[in-house]
């Protein structure tokens, strides 16, 4: 799980070092999820919701509204187990 946060580019930014580890040390099909925080704070938006375009390596976006943690956790693990 990669978490940015949206009002600040730099940390989304790094997301791609965070990649390029887990591409070292993880095995191949580990699953990726990119997750923006803060996102309460939209006006402060500073990164823009196109995950896809601008991290091509991870699991296709799903743009949805804030959602708890568990609930994101639930869908990381349904992807884990339909692998």
């Amino acid at each position: 799980m990669l978490v940015y946060d949206i009002t600040n580019e730099k940390s989304f930014e790094n997301i791609k070092n965070w990649i390029r580890n887990i591409e070292e040390n993880a095995s191949a099909d580990v699953e990726k999820m990119l997750l923006g925080n803060k996102c309460e704070l939209n006006e402060k938006r500073q990164v823009c919701c196109c995950c896809r375009t601008c991290c091509p390596l991870l699991q296709p976006a799903i743009c949805h509204l804030p959602s708890p943690v568990y609930k994101i956790c639930e869908q990381l693990a349904e992807w884990i187990m339909l692998k």
